[in-house]
C-alpha cells in the first residue's frame, strides 16, 4: 500500500485529522449508550420533535454511521473499511482533489465533455487541469493512447463519468481496467458512477480488490431519490478511505439523512425504486426513438443513464420554446465538442408524453 501513500500531499504525510467529541467517545473508553451527554458543548434539549423516533438534533451524529455503513456495505458487496459516506459525490470529488493534489504543483486529468465539478473543485484546490476529449465518433469513449500520452507524473487523479454526464454514454472497463494496471502506484483513477443504476452493466466496483489505486463514487440522489437529502458514498482501498477520513469535516451526514437513506433501503421502498427505475429506463428508450422523428432535432445520442442528449438546428431556440411551453431542458452546447446539443432529463411518463406533443408542434 505504500505506492498510495506516497501519492498524498507531502505537507499532509503525518496529518492528524480534528478528533469530534464523538471520535472520541467511540474510539476512546466512552460508553456510546451514556445516559448524561456532556462532551460536545451541545445543546440538552431537543427543539424539534417531528422527526423520527430516537433521532435527536440537538447531538452530533458519526462521522460515518456504523448502522448506515453496515447496511450500505451489504447492499453493495463490500466490507465497511472499503466504504466513505459524504455529502453527495461532490463532497467525496472536492476531498481527493485536496487530499492527492498539491496547489499549482500537482494536476488532475477530465474527459471532456462531462461532469462540470471536477473542474470546479480543481480550480478550488489551485491544482492544474489537463483535458483528454472523449472521441465523439466513438460514442464518445475514452481516447486511452492519448490519455497515456498525456499523462505526467504530477497527474495525480483521473476522474473518469460512466454513464457519462451529459452523453449518456458506459465507459468501457475493461479500458478503466488498463489505466488502473498502466497507472498503478502512479495516478488515482477516479470512477464516478452516478447513474448506474439506470445502465444495468457492471460496476467498475469489481476492480476494487484488484488494483489499490481505484475509486468507485456513487450517489444515492439519482436513481434513489434523495437528491435533497445529499449522502454519497465512495468505494476504494482501506487506505484511501482512511486518508479520505481524516481530511473530511467530523460530521458530513445530518442525522435526518442518516435516517432517510436507512428507511430508503428498507424492502418496500427497494422494490418502488426497482419499478421506478424500470419505468426511466423504459420511458428513454421510447424517447429515444420518438426524438428521432422530430424534425427541431438533428441527433440523439443511445443513453444508459437517466438521461438523453441531443441536437438540435439552433440550441437557443430550441430552449426558449420549451420554457415558453413550460419545460426546462439543460443546454451543454459550451462543452466543444457539443454545439447545439441539449440535455433532456426522463421524466414520468405523463410528462415525457407532453414534451413529445410540444416538440412536435415547434415551429
Amino acid at each position: 500500500m505504500k505506492s498510495i501513500s506516497k501519492l498524498i500531499r507531502d505537507d499532509l504525510q503525518g496529518f492528524a485529522e480534528y478528533r469530534s467529541a464523538e471520535k472520541e467517545n467511540a474510539e476512546g473508553d466512552g460508553n456510546k449508550s451514556g445516559r448524561i451527554w456532556l462532551n460536545a458543548n451541545e445543546l440538552p434539549w431537543s427543539v424539534v420533535e417531528s422527526v423520527p423516533e430516537n433521532t435527536h438534533l440537538n447531538r452530533y451524529p458519526e462521522q460515518q454511521p456504523a448502522e448506515l455503513l453496515e447496511l450500505l456495505a451489504k447492499n453493495y458487496g463490500v466490507s465497511t473499511d472499503h466504504l466513505l459516506l459524504s455529502r453527495g459525490s461532490d463532497d467525496a470529488i472536492d476531498l481527493l482533489v485536496r487530499l492527492f493534489c498539491n496547489p499549482k504543483l500537482d494536476s488532475v486529468m477530465i474527459c471532456p465533455p462531462t461532469f462540470g465539478m471536477y473542474e470546479v473543485a480543481v480550480k478550488i484546490q489551485g491544482a492544474n487541469l489537463f483535458s483528454v476529449p472523449l472521441i465523439r465518433s466513438q460514442d464518445f469513449q475514452l481516447d486511452l493512447t492519448k490519455i497515456l500520452e498525456a499523462w505526467r507524473s504530477h497527474i495525480k487523479i483521473i476522474f473518469i463519468n460512466s454513464p457519462n454526464n451529459p452523453t449518456g454514454n458506459l465507459i468501457s472497463v475493461d479500458d478503466i481496467a488498463v489505466l488502473c494496471k498502466t497507472l498503478s502506484g502512479k495516478a488515482i483513477i477516479v470512477v464516478d458512477e452516478a447513474y448506474i443504476e439506470f445502465a444495468e452493466a457492471e460496476s467498475a466496483i469489481k476492480l476494487l480488490d484488484k488494483y489499490e489505486n481505484m475509486v468507485v463514487l456513487r450517489t444515492l440522489s439519482k436513481a434513489y431519490g434523495l437528491a435533497g437529502a445529499r449522502c454519497g458514498i465512495t468505494f476504494s482501498s482501506h487506505e484511501v478511505v482512511t486518508w479520505l477520513r481524516k481530511v473530511m469535516p467530523p460530521y458530513p451526514l445530518a442525522s435526518l439523512t442518516i435516517d432517510a437513506v436507512i428507511k430508503t433501503f428498507e424492502p418496500e421502498n427497494i422494490a418502488r425504486i426497482n419499478a421506478y427505475i424500470k419505468t426511466v429506463e423504459a420511458e428513454r428508450d421510447k424517447l429515444y426513438e420518438a426524438f428521432k422523428e422530430i424534425p427541431s432535432i438533428t441527433k440523439v445520442w443511445p443513453s444508459r443513464a437517466n438521461f438523453i442528449l441531443v441536437e438540435t438546428f439552433n440550441v437557443e431556440k430550441f430552449i426558449d420554446y420549451c420554457v415558453k411551453q413550460g419545460i426546462i431542458v439543460r443546454n451543454v452546447s459550451h462543452h466543444e465538442s457539443l454545439t447545439n446539443c441539449v440535455r433532456i432529463s426522463i421524466g414520468t411518463p405523463e410528462q415525457n408524453a407532453q414534451l413529445l406533443d410540444i416538440l412536435k408542434k415547434m415551429p
